[in-house]
């Protein structure tokens, strides 16, 4: 609702609140209250070593090098593509600012992350009948915290769900705006419709994702599906429209429908032994050019873009 209605303000201000809530929630109570958790029960560090096992506790786990590869490449084009980051960086007043928001914003990331992880594997010491990793620290908080602080640590989980959700929301309701039913050339000097088709497909969106969450039980499989799924179909589209002068149009949507189409089956079909990210990116570049080569004398060129910001 505030997404739909606010816009990007709303946006900017819910996730100042909602990170001051997260990092307060699951980065300092959170943590305190396992750490208590556990001298309580008279653990030491050699009692977690035991129940954790050799793997949890090392930096590559089950990982060999030749099977981190794949994972390095799935999140380094996904993270390419993001377009949570170029949001950010779009709407900030200035280069330099979205150089330094972006390094604060990985750093803060390694840190927070590490250190719920850190907690979760805890508490997995405190609740070893609970196998389900994504449910294990808010079954924790269910069962072991007074209401009130219950209340709070609950809301810091749904922070951190919404300050990601209404990026992509918004982002998502300006593509079918403006790409798909192309809302600024059929009304261009009528602001009114467009923020109204805009705020529709935000709420549709939202209410769309909401229905699949009920759906799909495994949300970290999904989300990880989703993720290669990015990757494949927008990396090299993205980098050539950027970086190669000849990139057209349709060369950009062929790369996207067939990288992202192989990115799918082959993530349903586990069983052909196929990296989806690797493959699909393949196929997307190889489509970018092919077809960006075939079509360049009868389409405008997209390559060579000048940047968000003009030059001094």
């Amino acid at each position: 609702v505030y997404t739909a209605f606010g816009g990007i303000k709303a946006v900017i201000w819910t996730d100042v609140i909602q990170v001051i809530m997260l990092t307060v929630g699951l980065c300092i109570v959170i943590p305190i209250m396992v750490f208590v958790g556990i001298k309580s029960q008279g653990m030491s560090w050699a009692d977690v070593k035991a129940v954790l096992g050799p793997t949890k506790l090392s930096l590559m786990g089950t990982y060999t090098i030749a099977g981190l590869i794949p994972v390095i490449i799935r999140y380094m084009f996904a993270a390419t593509c993001n377009s949570a980051y170029y949001q950010r960086i779009a709407i900030a007043k200035d280069e330099k600012t979205a150089q330094k928001s972006q390094a604060g914003g990985i750093v803060s990331y390694l840190v927070l992350g590490s250190i719920i992880i850190i907690t979760a594997m805890f508490i997995a010491v405190l609740e070893p009948n609970n196998a389900n990793p994504e449910t294990v620290m808010t079954g924790y908080v269910i069962a072991h915290m007074p209401v009130v602080i219950r209340g709070l640590m609950i809301a810091a989980f749904f922070a951190a769900v919404m300050s990601s959700m209404d990026t992509f929301m918004i982002i998502s309701a300006e593509r079918f705006t403006i790409d798909i039913n192309e809302v600024e050339e059929k009304y261009p000097n009528d602001e009114k419709k467009q923020v109204l088709f805009s705020r529709l497909a935000c709420a549709l969106i939202g209410i769309g994702g909401l229905l699949l969450s009920l759906v799909f039980k495994q949300v970290l499989a999904i989300m990880q599906y989703c993720t290669t799924i990015t990757g494949a179909s927008t990396f090299f589209p993205m980098v050539l429209s950027l970086y190669w002068k000849d990139t057209t149009g349709e060369g950009v949507l062929a790369g996207t429908l067939g990288g992202g189409v192989v990115a799918i089956v082959l993530g349903l079909m586990p069983e052909l032994g196929l990296d989806a990210t690797i493959v699909g990116n393949l196929v997307s570049l190889a489509c970018v050019v092919v077809v960006s080569l075939a079509t360049k004398k009868n389409t405008k060129l997209l390559g060579a873009h000048p940047g968000i910001w003009p030059a001094n």
